[in-house]
């Protein structure tokens, strides 16, 4: 009896020690947003930068996991006091973020010869209590940077009916250059639509001459001859169109 009653206030003494030291930094709320090129070329290195901000009331920290596309390496990197770098999990561990505060590390990533015409950059941002959020960027690959590229297709009405009918079909254009020789822009519309006719061609604020094509498979090829280079025009045009009635999508 002497022995268990001196062994429980020895007991209690270790609770009451281990309850004193203080719980490690993390934190419970943060966002992530990313900068990043459009586009690039194979066989050289581009610039990835991050925004870490801690949106909790209390001090912060973070992991914030990088993913690049196959073949693509980290050859250097930057970042803050208080921030490492782990080449082998490919994250950066984020040691102490203020309230309101913000992190900005960053990462030069080499590119491949033999890249695909996309890679993705992905973030995940985490802290002790979970998934905080993350970020997605595609960036185009060219072989030439200065090739016509588009993106960004927009069309208005957005859905296409076995009616034939009118849309709006508006995209950017980037690297459109006035070099004596015409650009050409190739534009595919899915399986299931067929392209009636081409009604009207404009470059947002461009004096351009533009023009159009509409092939039998129902694609588009513009044919652009400006002026004076520009990096980027918005092109839209009224397209009349209407959805195949075909099961198999023949045409």
């Amino acid at each position: 009896m002497t022995s268990d009653r001196a062994f429980f206030p020895l007991v209690i003494a270790f609770v009451l020690l281990v309850a004193t030291i203080p719980a490690p930094v993390a934190g419970t709320t943060g966002t992530v947003t990313s900068e990043t090129p459009d586009v690039a070329t194979p066989d050289s290195e581009i610039t990835l930068s991050f925004d870490v901000t801690n949106t909790d009331a209390d001090t912060a920290a973070y992991f914030l996991d990088l993913s690049l596309p196959d073949g693509w390496t980290v050859v250097d990197h930057n970042e803050p006091e208080d921030v490492t770098w782990s080449p082998d999990k490919s994250e950066w561990f984020i040691q102490t973020v203020s309230p309101d505060g913000s992190i900005s590390p960053s990462v030069t990533v080499a590119i491949p010869a033999d890249a695909s015409r996309a890679g993705t950059i992905e973030t995940v941002l985490r802290s002790r209590t979970g998934i905080q959020g993350g970020t997605t960027d595609t960036i185009e690959v060219y072989q030439n940077e200065n090739q016509v590229r588009v993106a960004n297709p927009r069309l208005s009405p957005t859905t296409v009916t076995e009616n034939s009918q009118s849309h709006i079909l508006t995209f950017d254009a980037f690297s459109v250059s006035a070099d004596g020789e015409p650009d050409n822009v190739s534009i595919s519309l899915p399986d299931d639509v067929r392209l009636r006719s081409i009604e009207k061609v404009d470059i947002t604020n461009q004096p351009y001459e533009v023009n159009s094509t509409m092939k039998e498979d129902h694609s588009i090829t513009l044919e652009i001859n400006p002026d004076e280079s520009v990096n980027t025009v918005d092109i839209s045009f009224q397209i009349k169109a209407r959805l195949s009635t075909t099961s198999n999508g023949n045409r």
